[in-house]
């Protein structure tokens, strides 16, 4: 499965099952970067949920198809505390931030929006993880405090070096193609009632319907990946700057070269985007597998060449 689900709890709960409606924007980033030290790729998952004052909620519950520890689960309030740049940077926005010591919020300004708290959650206290229903749940609880102000939360989620939403082919129908290209698969969906399981399913539904006002999904590949096609049209795409968004992935990241493809839409139940990607693979390991295999196909070129020598003279 490669569906995620968002939704809320009620503070008050509707007088039956589904009743009410609550509207929620989310954003997406969807990671794979490589490593300094190796070859090897990190996959992380951004997820950023704005809360509006008039939400009558307890709870955030954020639905991922596998198994979660917490320490997959890395809070992005206290970068963004650190380095107020990246406020600008990741809502693509003129923004004036002012910090409110000792309290756990930052306040964003925008120059063409309107203004929000970025909260900080501290993962002892304001959230709760659970495996269930064939993979896990977290739950963020909302601050009786903050009700009344539009919140922003920002969490990052650890894939490990596999990622559940993409998947590499390498071509089978030559060896050749094979040694120096492969295609990448990304499906992402979000809350597709016929990607989830149906227990959870019963869950969601017991306290409201949740309405996304916008999505956005930003999806990260190196620049060497070539964008061949996806299932709705790009809202945009750019180039990172490096040193303006260093501070925002893990230290051991390079960051250099790095496009951002852009989904979104406004007003909607669920969402899916699926890209396709084909990327060189040409490293000095598939170079080194090539010539092996031309070695050996001269090899056993010339001993069929005697062996048919052999047998004509003789």
């Amino acid at each position: 499965m490669n569906c995620v689900a968002i939704w809320c709890e009620k503070a008050t709960p509707p007088p039956s099952p589904g009743d009410g409606e609550t509207s929620l924007e989310v954003h997406f980033n969807l990671w794979k970067l490589k490593c300094s030290d190796s070859d090897a790729f990190k996959h992380f998952l951004d997820i950023g949920i704005m809360i509006g004052t008039s939400v009558d909620a307890s709870h955030v519950k954020v639905y991922l198809p596998f198994k979660l520890s917490g320490d997959s689960i890395e809070d992005l309030g206290q970068r963004f505390r650190q380095h107020n740049g990246l406020v600008s940077a990741v809502f693509n926005e003129d923004c004036q931030v002012t910090t409110h010591p000792p309290e756990k919020v930052l306040t964003v300004t925008p120059q063409n929006l309107e203004a929000f708290r970025i909260y900080f959650l501290d993962k002892a206290t304001d959230l709760t993880i659970r495996e269930e229903f064939d993979g896990s749940t977290f739950a963020i609880n909302l601050p009786p405090a903050y009700r009344d102000r539009k919140l922003y939360f920002r969490l990052r989620i650890s894939l490990g070096k596999a990622d559940t939403f993409a998947h590499v082919y390498n071509p089978a129908n030559s060896i050749v193609e094979s040694a120096f290209s492969a295609t990448e698969l990304v499906d992402f969906r979000l809350s597709e009632t016929r990607n989830l399981n149906q227990s959870l399913l019963e869950e969601m539904r017991r306290h409201n319907r949740t309405k996304f006002s916008k999505v956005h999904f930003f999806l990260m590949r190196e620049a060497h990946y070539d964008y061949v096609f996806s299932n709705v049209p790009l809202a945009g795409s750019r180039q990172l700057e490096t040193d303006l968004w260093k501070p925002y992935v893990p230290s051991d990241c390079q960051i250099d070269k790095v496009i951002a493809y852009h989904w979104k839409q406004k007003e909607v139940g669920d969402f899916s985007a699926f890209a396709k990607y084909k990327f060189e693979t040409n490293n000095w390991k598939t170079i080194a597998k090539f010539l092996l295999v031309l070695l050996l196909l001269s090899i056993l070129a010339g001993f069929v060449g005697s062996i048919i020598a052999n047998w004509v003279t003789g």
